[in-house]
């Protein structure tokens, strides 16, 4: 199996015509009837074009009329035509030359950046560890910072002094971790070949860590750097709390995205209307929101039978359909799996039609579900509307970067007669803008991911 040299976490199949590197789709340039990586392999495959077209001029022997007629057309015409002829040549020459130690610099270029411009030292590919917290040391070239990403997402910058760079105590909590270091120089930004790390967990520890589980595909948490937090809300089958969310949303100027079924919006077309006019972003939901995973059967992500490339991308793609009949506008390119279930196959298949997957943030023992389609209080995981807002509001008070990039999810509707969970959300947003939070959308948040904030070193 390989992976786009671009996007390591992605499969890709076919290769650029010039350099052959493996492309995923989103790399893929196609002109001149290939497929390329960048606008650079194709103006070194023009150059070769031209120069093998120069060639096939010069070595094509003049036809046998052409002869003819120099021959009968006199000396002084002979000799005019041996100046122009030579004089040809003569530029031709010129010009493969010129081709050719132009197309040398490039290679040299090529080389020069391909060349342990920048390379992970330590640890190595393939390293097996038992710990969760690792140090990561580098070599790069040139490079006047330079950024580390841990399956997709930047997680530390650095500056560097010398030739060498070093990540102290990163936390790995995925069975394999793919690492890789980002080279921000004048030359252009370069990364490193991605190594994985497999963490081997001990038995008796179980992982609930996820703050950097991000990857292209899958955005769980915004930038950490940005004080910043994404209010969604779930719309897939009723919607008696939809008015009410809307008018407290409108009351605090908050911005929000609304993830929504075609099921819903076809029992709710006014609702929809609302959301469209007030200026709220919709991403997808699925048309009818059904199972995709055996999760709720195992607690395993394993793809359910029955749920096939063509079935989910032909829920997306119905939703989005019912969208436009309602609204006269496309959703957002983004879903969320009901239920959360997922995986990257079927985030592959979502991928494959433009859209990345939103899921909401975790971390250890702690959540942004709201939690506020439990309604059975009797149950350990029900919450009242002022402990739900006291769970969000707590959020990341233990760790370093608080809530920031924090994706919170709540829904539209409940089954609940008394105590509703909407009366929550007041407080949650007067809490978070008391802490100089900004609400903000999932494009946002997608726009601003990999914004670099260099972090402080001390060495």
């Amino acid at each position: 199996m390989n992976f786009c040299y671009k996007h390591p976490t992605h499969i890709a199949k076919r290769k650029c015509y010039q350099c052959h590197k493996y492309l995923c789709p989103k790399c893929q340039i196609r002109s001149k009837g290939h497929i390329f990586c960048s606008q650079h392999c194709i103006k070194i495959y023009t150059h070769k074009k031209r120069k093998e077209n120069a060639i096939r001029i010069i070595k094509k022997p003049l036809p046998s009329w052409v002869i003819r007629s120099l021959f009968y057309s006199g000396i002084i015409v002979f000799i005019m035509i041996v100046g122009i002829i030579i004089n040809n040549i003569s530029y031709i020459i010129k010009t493969e030359q010129y081709i050719e130690d132009k197309i040398n610099v490039l290679k040299s270029n090529i080389n020069f950046k391909n060349e342990n411009i920048i390379e992970i030292i330590k640890p190595a590919n393939g390293a097996k560890v038992s710990t969760s917290v690792i140090n990561i040391e580098g070599k790069a070239n040139l490079c006047n910072k330079v950024g580390l990403y841990l399956n997709g997402e930047l997680v530390s910058t650095a500056i560097t002094n010398s030739p060498y760079f070093y990540f102290k105590n990163i936390n790995i909590v995925k069975r394999e971790n793919i690492i890789q270091a980002k080279c921000f120089s004048e030359e252009g930004n370069l990364y490193s070949n991605a190594i994985i790390v497999y963490y081997i967990m001990p038995e008796n520890i179980k992982s609930t860590y996820s703050y950097f589980q991000n990857s292209e595909d899958n955005l769980l948490r915004g930038n950490l750097f940005r004080r910043e937090v994404a209010l969604t809300f779930d719309g897939g089958s009723s919607g008696n709390l939809a008015r009410e969310i809307i008018e407290i949303l409108k009351k605090y100027s908050i911005e929000a995205t609304f993830f929504l079924t075609g099921e819903f919006i076809k029992e709710n077309k006014e609702i929809v209307k609302e959301i469209v006019i007030e200026g709220f972003e919709v991403g997808n939901h699925t048309y009818s929101h059904p199972h995709l995973t055996t999760y709720y059967i195992n607690k395993k992500q394993i793809t359910l039978e029955g749920v096939t490339r063509e079935f989910l991308q032909n829920e997306l793609n119905k939703a989005d359909e019912q969208f436009f009949l309602v609204t006269g506008k496309h959703m957002s390119p983004f879903w969320r799996s009901p239920y959360g279930e997922n995986n990257a196959e079927i985030r592959r298949w979502a991928s494959e039609i433009g859209y990345t997957h939103i899921g909401w943030t975790s971390g250890r023992d702690e959540t942004l579900d709201t939690l506020d389609w439990v309604v059975d209080n009797k149950i350990p995981i029900y919450r009242t509307s002022e402990q739900i807002a006291e769970q969000i509001l707590s959020f990341g008070k233990d760790f370093q970067y608080g809530a920031n990039g924090g994706i919170i999810l709540m829904h539209l509707g409940t089954e609940r007669k008394y105590d509703l969970p909407n009366k929550s959300l007041p407080l949650i947003i007067d809490g978070y803008i008391n802490k100089g939070y900004k609400f903000v959308t999932i494009s946002h948040m997608l726009n601003h991911k990999d914004d670099v904030i260099i972090a402080n070193v001390n060495e």
